[in-house]
C-alpha cells in the first residue's frame, strides 16, 4: 500500500503539473500570471496539516489522502514544466516549425511537450518517495485508513514493544527508508539519462548549429 500510495499521488502530480505548467509557459500573459500565482499559493500550504484537516472532515479514507497529497505537490512539477516550455518555445527548431505554418497543437504535442516533460518525470519520481513519507507519517499517527495495512501502521504498532520486540518497528522502518532511497536513486539515474548530455539534447543542439 505504501508503494501504491506513492505512485498514485506522484502520477496525479505529474498529470496536473505537466498540463498546467505547459499552459502557463506556452501561452504566457494573463494565463501565466494567474497560474503562477496559483502555484505559489498552493506551495505555501503545508501538505501534512492539510492531510490532517481532510482526515478530520472526511474520515480515514485512502482515496482522499492520495488526492490531497497529489494536489499539494503538483506545483513543483508545474514550475519545472513552465520553465522548460519557456526555454523551448524560443529555440530555433520550434520557431522554424511555427514559421512553416504548423498548427499550435502540433507544435505543443510534437515538439515542446516531448522535450519539456523529461525533467518533470524525474521530479515526479522523486515525489514518489515524498508521498510515501507522507503516508507513513499519517499511518504512524493513526490517521490513515485502519482497514489498509501499511509500513507506517506497522511501525506504529511496533512502537509499543520496542523494549521486548524491537524488530516489529525496526524492519518496517528500514523498508520505508530503503524504498524512498531507491526512488531517489532511480530519479537521479533518470536525470542523468535525460540530462544535458542525453541523445535528445544532442539532437536539439545539432539542429541549432548553423551550417
Amino acid at each position: 500500500m505504501s508503494l501504491l500510495f506513492g505512485i498514485l499521488a506522484a502520477s496525479l502530480s505529474l498529470a496536473l503539473g505537466a498540463a498546467l505548467g505547459l499552459l502557463a509557459g506556452y501561452y504566457g500573459g494573463w494565463v501565466d500570471q494567474i497560474l503562477s500565482r496559483a502555484f505559489e499559493i498552493i506551495l505555501m500550504i503545508p501538505a501534512f496539516f492539510l492531510l490532517v484537516m481532510v482526515v478530520a472532515i472526511f474520515g480515514n479514507n485512502i482515496n482522499f489522502e492520495v488526492l490531497v497529497v497529489g494536489i499539494t505537490i503538483w506545483p513543483a512539477n508545474a514550475r519545472i514544466m513552465r520553465a522548460s516550455v519557456l526555454s523551448l518555445k524560443e529555440r530555433q527548431f520550434v520557431r522554424a516549425t511555427v514559421a512553416t505554418g504548423a498548427s499550435r497543437t502540433r507544435v505543443i504535442f510534437h515538439h515542446i511537450l516531448p522535450n519539456a516533460v523529461q525533467p518533470v518525470i524525474v521530479n515526479s519520481n522523486l515525489q514518489i518517495g515524498q508521498a510515501i513519507l507522507f503516508e507513513a507519517g499519517m499511518s504512524f499517527l493513526g490517521l490513515s485508513d485502519p482497514n489498509i495495512i501499511s509500513w507506517g501502521q506497522m511501525v506504529n504498532s511496533g512502537a509499543f514493544h520496542l523494549l521486548n520486540a524491537w524488530w516489529l518497528a525496526f524492519f518496517p522502518g528500514i523498508a520505508i527508508a530503503i524504498l524512498i532511497l531507491s526512488f531517489n536513486l532511480i530519479g537521479d539515474g533518470i536525470g542523468r539519462v535525460y540530462g544535458p548530455t542525453s541523445i535528445v539534447a544532442k539532437k536539439i543542439a545539432r539542429s541549432e548549429v548553423p551550417a
